[in-house]
């Protein structure tokens, strides 16, 4: 049996609840930096090597070789009896899931079976006995299954997010979460109004809630999901972007330089460093001013290129995107 799951944690998890089988874990921050459509899995590889490694979460070359071996273990799969994938109900889980069932649902696996486990549950965190349980509650993935999974991956790497609206009215039964992952991947476009994303706005009104620190704000904001889904990293290079620039939303307490970027690995001493809101912060949570004028967007979701001064938008009174003027 093979199983792909989201990376390391979950595959250490699921040996401690001595699950056997050989492991593939998937690792990709997909909401986050470029997905363009239209590329074959190795192409895609390279384009998500060069954007990690831009990053500063590893050197391109080890990146890239880290993909290589993953995409030649997915490409041997069909060698095994058996495969499993392994997946939670957050936006980071779901993206990886579509991606695999896109692949899959065009590459021959010959007499391999191919299943799937996907629960509103976090796989690390799983008792072992249920995890144990789980694995023989595994579903067969069918060819509808496959084909709504393609569909999800074509709509979250076009160049137009009306296509995520539709995946966000999805209520099938096939892939229950994938309709609340795609809302929660529409509301990181900057709001009508105030230019925040739902991550910057959270990060915004923690801070003036009293969560003072990069360490407390990150804890306060996991609070604030339904399904959190962002990584430490992730979450730390938005409150960076947010103390960056000529109208910054944060500043340090008392004067002195914000750390850019965050350090890797986090410190001690970068984590809990004082932070307030600015008057200009204060003025974007409010909607007198609109970050999304006033701080230059130059960044990915999904397939769609976030450039300033016309970004797309999202209005979550009507639940539409709003074009680019």
């Amino acid at each position: 049996m093979l199983i792909i799951t989201n990376g390391d944690a979950a595959v250490g998890a699921l040996r401690t609840a001595g699950v056997r089988a050989a492991y593939l874990p998937w690792r990709d921050v997909l909401h986050e930096g470029p997905v363009p459509g239209g590329l074959t899995l190795e192409e895609l590889s390279r384009v998500r090597a060069r954007f990690i490694a831009q990053r500063g979460w590893g050197s391109l070359a080890e990146v890239t070789r880290d993909f290589e071996r993953r995409d030649r273990r997915l490409a041997n799969a069909r060698h095994h009896h058996e495969i499993v994938l392994w997946f939670e109900h957050d936006l980071y889980d779901q993206l990886q899931l579509v991606q695999l069932l896109d692949w899959f649902a065009s590459a021959p696996i010959q007499d391999a079976t191919l299943e799937m486990i996907c629960r509103h549950e976090y796989v690390a965190e799983v008792d072992p006995a249920v995890a144990r349980l789980r694995l023989d509650q595994r579903d067969p993935v069918s060819r509808r299954v496959l084909t709504l999974g393609a569909e999800a991956w074509r709509a979250f790497t076009a160049d137009d997010p009306n296509g995520w609206v539709r995946m966000a009215d999805s209520t099938s039964d096939l892939l229950p979460f994938l309709g609340p992952a795609f809302r929660r991947l529409l509301e990181e476009l900057p709001a009508v109004g105030t230019g925040l994303s739902r991550s910057e706005t959270q990060i915004l009104q923690a801070l003036d809630g009293g969560a003072t620190t990069p360490g407390t704000l990150f804890r306060a904001c996991q609070r604030e999901e339904q399904a959190a889904f962002m990584g430490d990293a992730s979450f730390f290079s938005i409150v960076n972007d947010l103390a960056a620039g000529e109208h910054a939303a944060i500043a340090p307490n008392e004067g002195g330089a914000f750390a850019h970027p965050p350090p890797r690995p986090l410190t001690r001493d970068w984590l809990g460093q004082e932070l307030i809101l600015t008057d200009a912060g204060r003025a974007y949570l409010t909607g007198e001013a609109d970050l999304a004028a006033l701080h230059p967007i130059d960044r990915w979701l999904g397939g769609i290129h976030l450039s300033s001064p016309s970004v797309w938008r999202w209005n979550s009174a009507s639940g539409a995107v709003v074009r680019p003027s």
